[in-house]
Order: C-alpha cells, then structure tokens, then sequence
C-alpha cells in the first residue's frame, strides 16, 4: 500500500472515531451532572415529573434541565428551573456537582433547610431564585465569594433572619436583589450602595432598621425600590434626583417622619409613590408639573395637614389617589372638576366636610369608577334632591358617618355599581325597589341604619348573584379595599374578586317576610338579615344558595321550622337563627352537626338530640325521664322517652309470643312483670 496510503488511512479512521465520540457527546448529557441530579433528587421528600425513568442517560431531557449546545466540550448542564414542582426536602450536597450551572430556580415549592456553604458552590450562577419556600438560618456569605457573577438574586418570601453580609457587595453584576417576606434585620450593608447596575431593590416585609442610608442614590440605575413594612426611621433622604430613572417607591408601613423631602416631589420618572402607615407632617405640595409622570399616589395613614391640595389635578396622568387617614380639615376643592385621570380616589377619615359640595364637584370626574368616603361629613344629611351624574362608578363606600336622610335617589343612576356601602349611617325610609335593577352589584351592605318597612323582593333579581360570577369583569384594584366592621378589625381585601359576595341589611327596623325568591341567589355567599323585625318563615327554597357561607337571621320575628333542605347547602359555616319563634326538630347531619348551641337558642319550640338548653348540664340532658314538663328541653326527653316505651312494648309483645310458642313463658311469668316499664 505504502506509507503515505496507511497515514491517510488512519487520519481517516481517527476521525471518524472522534466523531463517533463526538456524536455521542452530544447526545447525552455529562455524566458527573447525571450523577449530582440523581443525588439531588433523592434527597428530595418527593419525584420530580420526568425525572422518573433512571435508566435515561440524556438528563438533557429531562424536565426543567437545559444544556448547553458545545458538542466540543460535551453537552453541561447549565440550567436547572423547576420552581412550582411541589418539591420538599432539603438540598443535598451532590447539587454542586452542576458546576457549570448558570441558572437555578427552585422557587414556589416546599423545600426547606439552610443555605450551606458546600452546596452553593457555583461560579458561574447569573440565577438564583429560591423565592416562596421554607429555608431558614442567615443568608451564607460564601455565596457572594463564589457566584460573584450573579445578576439576579431572589430569596423573598422565606424563613432567613439575621443581616444581610457586607460581602454581597462582592456582585458587581447584580441588577435584582429581592428579599421581601423574611425576618432580616439591622441595616443595609454599604456595599450595596455600590452596585451600580442595581435596577430593582426589593427588600419590604423585613426587621430593617435605623435611618435610610443617603448611600441609595448611588444606585443610579435603580428603577424599583420597595422597603415598605420595616422598622426604618427618621426622615427620607433628600437623593431622588440622583435616581434619575426610579419608576416605583414603595416605603409604606414604617416609622419615616418630617416633610417630604424636595427631591422626591419633584422627580420626573415616579409613576408610583407609596408611603402609607408613616409619620410624615405638613401640607402636601406636589409639583406637578414636574410628576409628569404619576400615575399612582398613596399617602394615607399619616399626619399630612392643611387643606387637599389645589393643583393636584395638573398631575395630567394620576389615576389613583388615597389620602385617608390624615387631618386635613377641608371640603374637595372645586379644581377637581378639571381631574379627568381619576379614576380610585379615597379620602376616608380625613376630615372632609360639606358632603354636598364634595359630590357636587367629584361627579365631573368622569372617569371616577372607586370612591371611597367612610368617616367624613359627620352628622351631615346627605343630599337627594339633586341629580348627580356617576356614570362610571363601580365602587361607592361612604360608611359610618352617621349621615342622616334616605338612600339618595341620584344612586339609581349608578347604573355599573358593584359595591355599594352605606352601613352605620343613620339613613332612614325603604330600601327602594330600583336596587334590583342593578345588573353588576354583588355586594350590597346597608346595615346598622334605620331602615324600615320590606325588603323589596325586587332585591331577589340582582343578575350577579344569580349568574355565575365573573371575575374577569371586576376592577383591579391599585390599593387595597377595607370593609369597616365597628368594635373588630376591618377586612382588607387587595383584589375585588376577593370580596365575598353579600347582601348585609342588619340591624335595621325591616319587617315583613324575607322572600323565598332570596333563593334564586345561587352566588350568594353571605346573607346577613340580623336584628330586624323581618317575620313569616324560612323558605325551603334557600337550599337554591349553593354558595352559601354565611345566614344569619338571628333576632327577628321567624316562626315555622328548619327547614331539612338547608342540609344541602355544603359550604354554610355560620349559621344563625336565634332569638326567634321558630319550632320543631332541628335537621341534623352535613353542616348542622358544626353549629354549636348558641346559634338555635332563644326559639322555644326547637328541639333536637343535639340541642341544650344554657344552664343544664349536659348529662341532665341524655337522663332518661317520665316526667313531663313545659321546657323544651324536658319535652324533647318526653318525646325521646315516648318512643323507648313504644319500642319496648313492642320488642315485650314480640319476646312473650316467641316464649309462648316455645312453652317457657309460663316458667318465667313472674319475671315478666318485672322487666315492664
């Protein structure tokens, strides 16, 4: 052949086989990152979907893997994504064996533990995201003098307490560090403030304390910063003009006090400001011609003065605003006429007056859809003898006000209205029949007025608690709902698909019957009638309010019965009838063997095996008795002891003839009158 044939030869033959080799590499993932997933794996308190098949040597394949694509240095793995996998357990050692690996998200699952040192010992992370599980202990800090590469960083929503390790400063990448939802403490470390490619800062829902490092407006790439629920103090910094692109500031619920600072009412990229649950004083002086850019302002709950400022509504885009909860001592002013962008507007316990002029000037809003009022205009009468015009208005709460006159006919004209509150008023009249023609209301609440006369039965026709409820269709909410409850502790509610559709007209002076056709209601969750003069009966048609959680008809006139039918409303867990005229056995079985006795006591006529009268003992109860009495209690033992005599007599009658038959009744004659009840 020769020489230089069998060197081509081989050449050839050599190639080929690398090739081979090559091919196979690129088919099947690397064996030392097989081996560190099936360690991971089985430390896990449960499988991961897809990981089932161990004889797969192509981990490559597997579920939330991803490789990399360099046939020449074999296929790595430099992804591992499986949050939202129900996973449980800790994490094992054998995960750093992945040490190419770039991103790691674990988030949304149940994995617990700590973060030790000999795990997260990656080099090249860019990801990690652990959000939403139960880790604990301190954050270690070898995992800044390893993974100095990484950008973004999301522990939020675990277990880790302590401070934050100075050497995160080590990431000069980092451009999200999130930790919301933690019990961290102390203050920021300085070198945080030099991570200059820092875009979102997310630290709310934590035990950080001490003053505001002025060291924040070095982060001038900063577009998100969130601190809200700390323990932060004193004053904020005057540093907003170095944050030249900060969108959102969330600093709610801490201990901040004094004036806003200048640069902060005059930034140019805010489109949201929040600093609700604070101590801040003085007037509020937006510059808006600078805020350009507001759309959402939320300064509620603190100890702003003076009157509502004037110019606000040249803040051309700011669609939401709430300022409740402070003192300003001051009626809406009239240039809110001219506030075409508002849309969610809350004042509540603020101290406004003239309730007349406040509606008059509000209704040209026209893009107004949530209006929040409650604790204003103390003892004002609320006007009706007006027509005004809240055509887009979904939301209306102006509660415990101790308004006086009636429900104002104006509110029919609310035609798109979705909530209505009116309670602990002193509101006074009907409830008027146009109620009904609301297609969207699913939440009506008018207790605790003076209400009288029906209820109008045209209230039993409301379309959205008759049709399957449409969550698609309620507004979002840009800040949290409160529903008062006078002597308790409000509910708040950050969506409105939240909210419990209801229907509250307690504590009024309605009478008449309360309309079988209430059982039309099927998406009915509460039904709340207590302390009326409401009589007649309970329909059997309420077993229609297949979502039923709450009834209460407690202190009223009712008579008749339980009905059995309410056995098939499976979701009921408060039920109250007491304190009316209501008789016979109470049903028992599904949701009414979890009723306890307060719930039936007060009706005279009730019975039932799980029925007590107060003050009797219990064993009183279960003693078997002949003696009849006038309580109902006792006459329920009468009942119970009626039917044992009955059923004695007649197992004696059956026992005597079977004796009979077998001749030993005569031997034991005696002993029969013995055993006679």
């Amino acid at each position: 052949m020769g020489f230089p044939y069998f060197c081509l030869a081989f050449l050839i033959l050599v190639l080929a086989f690398k090739a081979r080799i090559l091919t196979s590499q690129n088919l099947l993932c690397n064996m030392n990152d097989l081996k560190a997933l099936n360690g991971f794996q089985s430390c896990l308190g449960s499988t991961i979907e897809g990981w089932d098949k161990p004889t797969s040597l192509d981990c490559c394949t597997w579920t939330g893997v991803t490789c990399s694509a360099l046939p020449i240095l074999g296929r790595r793995i430099v992804g591992l994504e499986l949050d939202s996998k129900r996973l449980s357990g800790k994490i094992c050692e054998s995960l750093a064996g992945l040490d190419q690996l770039k991103t790691l998200n674990l988030s949304n699952n149940n994995l617990s533990g700590s973060l030790e040192d000999k795990v997260f010992r990656f080099y090249n992370l860019e990801i990690l995201d652990l959000s939403n599980n139960g880790f604990t202990g301190t954050i270690a800090a070898s995992i800044f003098e390893v993974s100095t590469l990484l950008r973004v960083l999301d522990l939020s929503q675990n277990h880790f307490y302590g401070e934050v390790p100075n050497i995160l400063g080590n990431c000069k990448s980092l451009q999200v560090l999130s930790l919301p939802g933690n019990d961290l403490s102390g203050n920021l470390p300085e070198s945080v403030f030099q991570l200059h490619f820092l875009s979102e800062l997310q630290l709310g829902d934590n035990r950080f304390s001490g003053q505001l490092s002025d060291g924040i407006g070095n982060l001038s790439n900063l577009v998100k910063l969130d601190i809200s629920l700390n323990h932060f103090s004193g004053s904020l910094p005057d540093i907003f003009s170095s944050l030249g692109k900060l969108e959102h500031l969330y600093a709610a619920s801490n201990n901040f006090t004094g004036h806003l600072p200048a640069s902060l009412i005059n930034s140019i990229s805010l489109t949201i400001l929040n600093i609700n649950n604070n101590s801040f004083d003085g007037q509020i002086n937006l510059n808006c011609t600078a805020m350009v850019n507001l759309i959402s302002l939320d300064l509620g709950s603190n100890f702003f003065q003076g009157p509502l400022p004037e110019r606000l509504f040249t803040c051309r885009k700011l669609s939401s605003i709430n300022l409740g909860r402070n003192k300003f001592n001051s009626v809406i002013p009239s240039s809110y006429k001219e506030f075409q962008s508002l849309s969610y507007f809350s004042v509540s316990n603020a101290s406004i007056h003239n309730i007349s002029a406040a509606l008059e000037v509000l209704q040209h809003c026209k893009n107004l859809s949530m209006l929040f009022l409650t604790m204003n205009f103390v003892e004002e009468e609320i006007p009706n003898q007006v027509n005004f015009q809240f055509q887009s208005l979904e939301v209306f709460v102006m509660a415990n006000s101790q308004l006086r006159g009636r429900i104002p006919n104006w509110l029919s004209g609310c035609t798109k209205l979705q909530l209505l509150d009116l309670s602990w008023n002193n509101l006074w009249g009907t409830i008027p029949p146009w109620f009904g023609k609301f297609e969207f209301l699913f939440y009506l609440d008018l207790s605790n007025n003076s209400l009288s006369e029906e209820i109008p039965e045209t209230l039993t026709g409301l379309k959205e608690l008759k049709k399957e409820f449409n969550f698609s269709e309620v507004p979002i909410l840009t800040f949290p709902v409160y529903i008062y409850q006078k002597g308790a502790k409000g509910f708040k509610y950050k969506k409105m698909s939240n909210l419990r559709p209801s229907l509250v007209l307690s504590d009024n002076n309605l009478s008449g019957p309360i309309w079988p056709t209430f059982g039309n209601l099927k998406m009915l969750h509460v039904l709340d009638l207590k302390r009326n003069n409401l009589s007649g009966i309970i329909s059997k048609s309420f077993s229609g309010l297949k979502n039923l959680e709450k009834l209460d008809l407690s202190e009223n006139n009712l008579s008749g019965y339980i009905p059995d039918s309410l056995l098939e409303l499976h979701f009921l867990s408060n039920f109250n009838v007491s304190y009316n005229m209501l008789s016979g056995k109470i049903p028992s079985g599904g949701q009414f063997d979890t009723f306890p006795f307060s719930s039936f006591v007060g009706n005279k006529g009730l019975w039932g095996l799980n029925f007590f009268s107060p003050g009797v003992p219990k064993e009183q109860h279960t003693t078997t008795t002949t003696t009849t009495t006038t309580t109902t209690s006792q006459a329920q033992i009468v009942d119970f002891g009626l039917l044992f005599h009955l059923g004695t007599v007649a197992g004696f009658v059956i026992s005597v003839t079977i004796c009979f038959l077998s001749g030993w009744v005569f031997q034991n004659a005696e002993k029969k009158e013995n055993d006679e009840w």
